[in-house]
């Protein structure tokens, strides 16, 4: 499933936009992001650009553009958990002037390598090892 980064407003003095989250997205390597203008009565017309300021780069391509109010790009699988993409969303107002907001973007560990999932796997392997030599005592006699 893919991060979705809604724009819900864009303030016009200072320039940021009012992001779902929050101007900080965690994403899964391999996984899609996708940004999206979805309110209808929004000061932000349209998503002009969204290009990287620095950091590692994250994306198996640049982020894409499918329309003037959605964009999306995919994180590469081989992306390192804690690297960091800032980035420019170049963004136009609804009377046309153009500003840019520089949120980003942090790779978190996917729900199958954190350290629990490692505990849990050696501790059920422990188990079912303990079950096997105890079957194996009883059928040998």
């Amino acid at each position: 499933m893919a991060e979705e980064i809604i724009i819900f407003s864009g303030n016009i003095s200072n320039h940021e936009l009012e992001l779902s989250d929050g101007g900080h997205t965690e994403a899964e390597k391999g996984k899609a992001i996708k940004w999206e203008i979805t309110e209808d009565k929004t000061n932000v017309a349209s998503i002009e650009n969204i290009q990287r300021k620095y950091g590692d780069i994250i994306f198996e391509k640049p982020p894409k553009k499918e329309n003037s109010k959605k964009w999306k790009a995919k994180i590469k699988q081989n992306a390192t958990v804690g690297d960091k993409y800032t980035y420019s969303i170049t963004w136009k107002d609804t009377s046309g002037n153009e500003h840019t907001h520089d949120p980003i973007i942090s790779i978190k560990p996917s729900p199958l390598t954190s350290p629990w999932t490692s505990i849990i796997i050696l501790l059920v392997s422990t188990v079912f090892g303990l079950f096997a030599l105890k079957f194996l005592r009883r059928y040998r006699r």
